[in-house]
């Protein structure tokens, strides 16, 4: 994967995605996403659609993408990405992520993360975080996050995350973002 490029995310299934250009997605089937040219997504069925605009799709679950501002994907959990500004993801729980300003991270229980501050919470597990530099979460395992650069972030399994580069997640599955 390539800073500012390449996205992986898997959640049960493989999902890569090219922020600001290409975004190939596995739910099952494949689904290919082209942003700011085409989108093309693949569930079961074959679907190429035109980014700038909003589209609503049905493939057993609800997808919802608005290019440039949200993209919304339901296949059998809920994925809301808003390229630039907002992530919100859920796999069996929720992960909001908001780049620049907060970052929400729901994972059977729910953190909270505000730029600029430092914040350390115990919800039945040790959670530190130190906005604009280094932040360390465990929820199972460990999370390491450095905001605006590189994010390393553990629930069941290992992630790297950086933030307006290449983003890796992982919540007991493989999962690697890239915020456009």
């Amino acid at each position: 994967m390539e800073a500012r490029r390449g996205i992986i995310m898997e959640a049960g299934r493989e999902i890569t995605m090219e922020a600001g250009r290409v975004f190939i997605m596995e739910a099952g089937s494949g689904i290919t996403m082209e942003a700011r040219r085409g989108i093309i997504m693949e569930a079961g069925s074959e679907i190429t659609m035109e980014a700038g605009r909003l589209f609503i799709m049905e493939a057993g679950s609800g997808i919802t993408m608005e290019a440039r501002r949200g993209i919304i994907i339901d296949a059998g959990r809920k994925i809301i990405m808003e390229a630039g500004r907002v992530f919100i993801m859920e796999a069996g729980s929720g992960i909001t992520m908001e780049a620049r300003r907060g970052i929400i991270m729901e994972a059977g229980r729910e953190f909270a993360m505000e730029a600029g501050r430092a914040i350390t919470r115990e919800a039945g597990r040790k959670i530190t975080m130190e906005a604009g530099r280094e932040i360390y979460m465990e929820a199972g395992r460990g999370i390491t996050m450095e905001a605006r650069r590189q994010i390393a972030m553990e629930a069941g399994r290992g992630t790297t995350m950086e933030a307006g580069r290449e983003i890796a997640m992982e919540s007991g599955r493989e999962i690697a973002m890239e915020a456009g």
